[in-house]
């Protein structure tokens, strides 16, 4: 009866997703890598673990496994590194097939797995004897990771899409994970009656296209978009920021066209950035570094172009950097000085705060220009005027670990590209905290003396090549 109840469950999801399928998109860099989980001991009967791996090329799911493995595994780590070796027989396989058909790839297969343990033990060049009992996985995923033929990384189980082939999961986590194996309904047109309505209307709050549909809305509204959306050739042009994959290249395409738009192009922004230098015109190959620091988020990629043709090669960052931070820094150097000076802790007033911020975010725009800058606020508390100076190399020095910080997702993207410092022929800035001439100098020292390009307004650089994109298409 337990069998039987689980076949009708199955058979339920079947009828309810006839319309599903794996979308497949072109847009990205061609790469090979997988997701690798194990259930350990997840049989009630037999008490074997379940092996489980999803492989992806470029953002496209290719291959996956569900399967019992073939003897009980005496820890989780076995469990999962038995996982990793399977999983690494099918990245091979995969990799000698593209070679056959003449594509090569410009990185080893990426293998991401969630156990630290078995992480740790497929780059350990020691062999422990309380690893002995898996020595052939071991010592055939090690080997591929020493030949430098398998990249190994970890990934959080909360986004990690094998869970999807090994255990039961709840509603939420089971649809995050379907998704991020790009199985979509197969088009808009397969939503039929009061579900369509419903779903263009953006009532449906757990559809991400609704989401962004309401925000493209919120953003033309201006622009008279009920006039806009009559017109045979009205066009939009959408921005992907580099903390979105490539499945959201699909959210936005929907999201326009439930809005009545029609999504000519999307562009990446560091691609963006570097045609608003204008390296789409010139010829030849050459490798560009786009460094984007902006008010909350830090992006670093390094991207290729042939004959006008671009390619990302390698991107890294740290999303919770930028402009901001820099703020904070300045406020609590002044929060403090007020305490000192007037024996009043003003952390907890908000309102108190508000001024500051403001203040601080003025000063530091001034001081990209100015070597000293005066922080003036009438009635800051209790009715008091503060005003202090602040200097450039004040502002530098509270703020001189952060810059720096900045120089760590550099070395990785150019470690992920392969590239040295003296294969990078530009230097692109975006975001307005590149204006500070402390990150100039840090990311010129970097780069022996090679000066980044400021031909372009860091602010507008990319929503700028949007609009001329969109005005040619």
């Amino acid at each position: 009866m337990l069998h039987l109840k689980v076949v009708k469950r199955i058979l339920r999801y079947l009828k309810g997703t006839q319309d599903y399928g794996l979308r497949f998109v072109s847009n990205s860099p061609i790469s090979l890598y997988a997701f690798s989980d194990a259930d350990w001991a997840g049989c009630s009967t037999t008490r074997r673990s379940t092996t489980g791996f999803c492989v992806f090329l470029r953002a496209n799911c290719v291959s996956w496994c569900s399967k019992k493995q073939p003897t009980i595994a005496r820890s989780s780590s076995e469990a999962e590194y038995r996982s990793m070796a399977s999983t690494t027989v099918e990245l091979t396989w995969l990799t000698f097939l593209l070679r056959d058909i003449g594509i090569s790839l410009r990185k080893p297969p990426q293998l991401f797995c969630d156990n630290l343990s078995a992480l740790y033990m497929s780059v350990n060049p020691l062999f422990h004897a309380r690893t002995k009992h898996i020595e052939i996985d071991y010592h055939f995923v090690r080997e591929k990771v020493a030949m430098g033929t398998l990249v190994t990384r970890y990934v959080p189980s909360s986004l990690q899409p094998a869970d999807i082939f090994t255990k039961p999961l709840s509603k939420a986590t089971f649809t995050f994970l379907r998704n991020k194996l790009v199985v979509q309904s197969t088009s808009l047109s397969n939503l039929r009656g009061h579900d369509k309505e419903r779903f263009v209307k953006g009532k449906v709050n757990d559809r991400s296209q609704a989401i962004s549909n309401a925000i493209v809305n919120a953003q033309s509204n201006p622009f008279d978009i009920g006039s806009f959306k009559n017109n045979k050739e009205s066009s939009i042009t959408f921005d992907d920021p580099e903390v979105q994959r490539d499945i959201k290249f699909l959210t936005y395409k929907d999201a326009g066209t439930i809005a009545g738009l029609n999504v000519a192009r999307i562009i990446n922004e560091p691609t963006a950035a570097a045609i608003a230098c204008g390296q789409d015109k010139k010829g030849g190959e050459k490798n560009i570094l786009v460094f984007d620091l902006g008010g909350g988020t830090f992006d670093v990629s390094i991207l290729t172009i042939d004959n006008g043709v671009f390619e990302v090669l390698a991107t890294s960052g740290d999303t919770h950097l930028g402009g901001e931070d820099f703020d904070h820094r300045v406020m609590d150097y002044f929060i403090k000085l007020i305490k000192r000076r007037y024996n009043k802790d003003i952390s907890k007033d908000n309102r108190a705060l508000g001024k500051l911020h403001k203040e601080c975010e003025r000063a530091k725009r001034a001081l990209s220009s100015q070597h000293q800058v005066r922080v003036a606020i009438e009635s800051l508390f209790d009715g008091i005027d503060f005003s202090e100076p602040l200097t450039r190399a004040r502002f530098e020095e509270l703020n001189m670990d952060l810059f720096k910080k900045t120089m760590g997702p550099v070395k990785k993207a150019m470690e992920d590209a392969g590239l040295k410092k003296s294969d990078i022929h530009e230097i692109v800035l975006v975001g307005g905290s590149t204006r500070i001439p402390k990150v100039q100098q840090l990311l010129k020292d970097f780069f022996d003396g090679k000066e980044p390009n400021k031909g372009v307004n860091p602010d507008e650089a990319v929503v700028g090549i949007y609009a001329h994109k969109s005005n040619k298409m």
